[in-house]
Parts: C-alpha cells; structure tokens; sequence
C-alpha cells in the first residue's frame, strides 16, 4: 500500500489559525483536517512567523520559498551530474 502526502493549503492554514487563537488542542484540530496531530504540530512548528505566533500567509510564504529552493537545487544537481558524465569541469 503506497502512502500519499498532501500539503497543507491556504484554507487549512487559516483554520489551523483560527483554532489556535480559540486554543483548541492540536489534536483536535487533526481531528476536524483528518490529519495526523504529528502533521499539525510540525506545521506549527515549522512556519512560526518570526519565532513567535503563527501566521497563514507567512507559513504559505515560507513553504513557496522551500519548494521553490527545492527545484533549484534539483536542477543544479543535474547539470553537475551532465557536466561529471561529460567529464567537463564546472566551476560554481
């Protein structure tokens, strides 16, 4: 059986928010996403907007800003690798 991920989207941000400011138990906020508490605590832990509190936008912020690095560095990697297999040096 494979195991599929999804990430949090806006909506399920803004609700994340919104129950946290009604201090609602991270398991129940799981509960009502039908998610793993472990997936609602490390979004808590992940995206805290400058240390402190939680923020929908920063957190959507912060995560573009880790998929975007991803891909750039996958395509780097890529060309060192063309580059190796070719035997050419590259100089970054």
């Amino acid at each position: 059986m494979t195991k599929s991920y999804r990430h949090f989207d806006h909506k399920e941000r803004t609700l994340i928010y919104w129950w946290r400011k009604e201090n609602l138990s991270q398991r129940e906020m799981a509960r009502r996403l039908r998610r793993s508490h472990a997936s609602i605590s490390r979004e808590l832990r992940r995206n805290l907007w400058c240390g402190l509190r939680y923020c929908p936008r920063g957190a959507q912020m912060l995560y573009d800003y880790r998929v975007q690095s991803r891909a750039t560095r996958y395509r780097l990697k890529k060309v060192v690798k063309k580059g190796v297999k070719k035997g050419v040096k590259i100089i970054l």
